[in-house]
């Protein structure tokens, strides 16, 4: 006696499905990499700063944020720069507003870098991590 199981309807559906939904996957994640190539960078900051001179005492100098993009003050480095001579301040020792906690330079705040000698007729940048948004010389108050 010879058993005969003609029952095999189910085998074919099954891998057919499972081809079907490889196939989705592949697709798919070939989509999300080829999408990904069109998403933008992120893009350097638009920023308006003024600078004020020293006051010849303290020797601090001054920036306005005028207007454009808010910057995280972290990102911030100023670095004043005459012939030979530079040094620069980080954004760690850069206070906004004379405020400790205010993260953000924004639009309308000011800050005011200390320096350890007069920086009259020097050269000064303020830049980021990615651009330099700055670019000035120091004019005295006198």
């Amino acid at each position: 006696m010879k058993l005969i199981n003609e029952n095999e309807e189910a085998v074919s559906p099954v891998i057919g499905e499972m081809l079907m939904l490889s196939l989705v996957l592949i697709l798919v994640s070939i989509f999300a990499v080829s999408a990904s190539q069109f998403v933008p960078e992120d893009r350097e900051p638009t920023v308006t700063i003024m600078v004020g001179g020293t006051d010849g005492s303290d020797h601090n100098v001054t920036f306005w944020h005028k207007g454009g993009d808010p910057i995280f003050i972290e990102r911030l480095t100023v670095i004043f720069s005459k012939d030979s001579s530079r040094f620069v301040e980080k954004g760690d020792n850069i206070t906004i507003k004379n405020d400790p906690l205010r993260k953000t330079f924004l639009p309308g705040d000011s800050i005011i870098v200390e320096t350890s000698e007069d920086v009259s007729g020097w050269d000064v940048q303020m830049v980021t991590s990615k651009s330099v948004i700055f670019f000035g010389r120091i004019g005295s108050n006198e």
